[in-house]
């Protein structure tokens, strides 16, 4: 089951070093109602002979508005840059205050127990305007605020993150104890296969098995790229398989392997799941 959105919780933020480029611990405002996110696009049309001939699309900012049950003065002063006395709690609002640079985020819960998360890199929260409302014949109506905020790229290029667990298959945990960042795998993928290279008296009936030491991009796995050939050249025909985990590649020939000399082959063109592809064309050559 896919696993589709119904609920939304945890927002959180936490204010970023622009020096060093580090953030703090995040703090987390209990009650998210509502989330609304937004990129600005600017779109261009190039037009001759009476049609458009060419579209050129560029991506903005991103404008994220949260409705909360409450926002805390404590946590106006941290998103507004204001001055918060935690023992008289009160929050003094100045002219010269700045709102700091922050990451925000967020969980989408889905309707298999699963969870989608978001991260937003760095931008600034505006004050939220506020709107308060009397008891009128005993009917009480609770007034919410809706925190708006501008991200724009941090310093590596990147404006966020969004993460769904059902759509990874080792998806990171705790993804909002922490402003994330996902490590860069730039290690080429490794494989292994049973029957070895240079082994003999291998049954007929044996299907090839490819072990690869990292998840595979499943699209790469394909007969183009994975195949399998007699000593003369001619194709072996058979069916490809792939792991659950993306790991492990199994080719079944459509027939029993008459005696002879063959070899499996998987080309340069195989790329792991981080889009990695192998250094060398991988080759094994085998007797049945």
């Amino acid at each position: 089951m896919a696993g589709y959105p119904i609920n939304i919780k945890n927002f959180c933020y936490t204010r970023l070093d622009e020096t060093t480029g580090t953030y703090e611990a995040p703090w987390k405002i209990p009650g998210l109602m509502e989330v609304k996110q937004d990129m600005s696009t600017e779109t261009a049309k190039l037009s001759g002979d009476g049609m458009t001939t060419a579209i050129s699309s560029k991506e903005g900012d991103v404008s994220l508005e949260a409705g909360l049950n409450k926002v805390p003065l404590a946590d106006q002063a941290r998103m507004l840059g204001r001055t918060f006395d935690a023992n008289l709690g009160t929050l003094l609002k100045n002219d010269g205050d700045s709102a700091p640079y922050l990451a925000a985020g967020y969980e989408i819960e889905n309707d298999n127990n699963t969870s989608a998360f978001v991260w937003l890199y760095k931008g600034k929260f505006e004050q939220h305007s506020e709107s308060y409302k009397q008891i009128e014949d005993g009917k009480v109506t609770y007034s919410t605020p809706t925190i708006k905020g501008t991200f724009i790229a941090d310093a590596s290029g990147h404006k966020g993150i969004m993460m769904d667990e059902n759509e990874g298959v080792n998806p990171p945990t705790n993804f909002l104890d922490s402003v994330y960042f996902p490590s860069a795998d730039t290690a080429a993928p490794t494989v292994t296969s049973v029957p070895a290279d240079a082994a003999t008296a291998v049954l007929g009936t044996s299907n090839i098995v490819l072990t690869f030491n990292k998840a595979m991009l499943a699209a790469t796995i394909n007969p183009a790229n994975v195949f399998m050939m007699k000593a003369d050249g001619s194709s072996v025909p058979g069916t490809l398989a792939i792991s659950a985990a993306n790991t492990v590649v199994t080719f079944d020939p459509t027939s029993t392997l008459t005696a002879g000399d063959y070899i499996i082959i998987v080309t340069t063109n195989v790329r792991s799941a981080a889009g990695v592809a192998l250094t060398d064309r991988f080759t094994a050559k085998f007797t049945v």
